[in-house]
């Protein structure tokens, strides 16, 4: 710790950061910091907007359902990751859609798996594994998780233009 704090306020040469570098530092990071901060909210505002006006019971089933189905989301920009970088390549060299087509195709077959496959589970089993995972109460989370994962699905079946999201 005592060396993080070091690399922190020593300049190159040793001699240590001014009162007034510090505070710039600080001052230049507060932009950073609230763009992090804008991130973090901007992914729970769902949640805190269904709080709000159902009540946080509403909420929380939402929520719990939300993170069983969140393992598509999670995984689909990842593979996507995996051919993303040989697409540019493909089109400079001289607009290969039929290369791009053979690249992308693949790993839209394997989210679109993906998401089926979660779609059928939360259908089956959604209820039971919301309870096995989160406890009793939150089994009646189940239909929610389906609606969840159908919206997976059709993300998954636009294929590679919607890994981002």
């Amino acid at each position: 710790m005592q060396l993080l704090r070091q690399s922190l306020v020593r300049q190159d040469n040793g001699s240590w950061i001014g009162r007034t570098a510090r505070r710039t530092i600080r001052i230049e990071s507060l932009p950073v910091a609230g763009i992090a901060g804008l991130g973090i909210f901007n992914s729970q505002i769902d949640v805190l907007i269904l709080g709000v006006m159902q009540g946080p019971a509403a909420a929380g089933l939402y929520q719990v359902a939300l993170q069983g189905a969140l393992i598509i989301a999670i995984l689909r920009p990842r593979i996507g990751m995996i051919v993303a970088h040989r697409l540019p390549l493909l089109w400079l060299q001289g607009g290969d859609i039929d290369g791009i087509e053979r690249a992308v195709a693949p790993v839209a077959a394997i989210v679109t798996a993906g998401a089926t496959l979660l779609l059928v589970i939360s259908i089956l089993a959604g209820g039971d594994i919301l309870a096995a995972w989160f406890g009793e109460e939150f089994r009646t989370a189940a239909p929610i998780l389906i609606v969840i994962s159908l919206a997976h699905l059709v993300t998954a079946l636009t294929g590679i233009v919607a890994m981002s999201w």
